[in-house]
C-alpha cells in the first residue's frame, strides 16, 4: 500500500477540516468520526501515489510544489518493497527525476513576474552548471513570444517575454538528460 485517500461528501469535509484546524499538530487518525459522516478510504497502490506527487499544466507535467525530500524518502522506501523489477525500475526512474527537480528548486533563484500588462520577466539563476539540464523552453499558452535554449546559457536566465494578451499562462519546462520534460514553474496572469 502506498497510501490512502479520504473521500467524503462537502459537510463531512468541512467537519473534519474543523477538528483538524484544531489540532496543534495535524493528525489525521485523531479525527473523530460518527455515523452521520459520509465517507470512503481508498487504498492507494504505490503507482497511484507517485502520479498524484505530479501534476498537469498548460505544457506538461511538474512536480506539486508541495512535495518534499521528506516525501521523496518516504516513496523511495515504498518503492524499494516493490518485487516486480520493471515496475520498481519505472517507478525509480521517476523518483530519480522527481529528486532532480527538487534539487534544482533547492539550488535556484528563478521566478516569473509581471513587468506590465503583455510583459514577463523570465528569471532562472542557478548560479552553478547543472548537467542534468540540458535544455529549456519559456512557452506562453496566448500566443506571443516564445523562446527556448540549451547548453551553458541555463546557468543565467533574465529576459522579459511579451505575449499578445495579458491574461496568459507563462511556463518554463526544462528538459533532462534523459529526454523528459518537466514544468519546473507556471504563473498565470489575468
Amino acid at each position: 500500500m502506498g497510501g490512502f485517500e479520504v473521500i467524503c461528501d462537502p459537510e463531512t469535509f468541512g467537519k473534519l477540516q474543523e477538528q483538524l484546524d484544531q489540532m496543534k499538530e495535524k493528525d489525521i487518525y485523531s479525527v473523530k468520526l460518527n455515523a452521520k459522516m459520509n465517507f470512503l478510504i481508498k487504498e492507494l497502490s504505490i503507482p497511484e501515489v507517485m502520479d498524484q506527487m505530479f501534476v498537469e499544466h498548460k505544457r506538461g507535467k511538474g512536480l506539486k510544489s508541495t512535495i518534499t525530500q521528506t516525501t521523496m524518502q518516504r516513496m523511495q522506501e515504498l518503492v524499494t518493497t516493490i518485487t516486480e523489477s520493471d515496475l520498481r525500475n519505472q517507478l525509480q526512474a521517476r523518483i530519480d527525476d522527481a529528486n532532480l527537480i527538487l534539487k534544482i528548486r533547492s539550488l535556484e533563484n528563478g521566478n516569473i513576474t509581471r513587468v506590465s500588462d503583455n510583459e514577463y520577466r523570465v528569471e532562472f539563476k542557478p548560479n552553478i552548471s547543472i548537467p542534468e539540464i540540458v535544455g529549456y523552453s519559456v512557452l506562453l499558452s496566448s500566443g506571443g513570444e516564445s523562446w527556448a535554449g540549451s547548453g551553458e546559457n541555463i546557468v543565467n536566465i533574465d529576459k522579459i517575454i511579451t505575449t499578445l494578451t495579458p491574461s496568459s499562462y507563462v511556463n518554463f519546462v526544462i528538459t533532462l538528460q534523459n529526454g523528459k520534460s518537466y514544468v519546473l514553474y507556471e504563473q498565470k496572469y489575468s
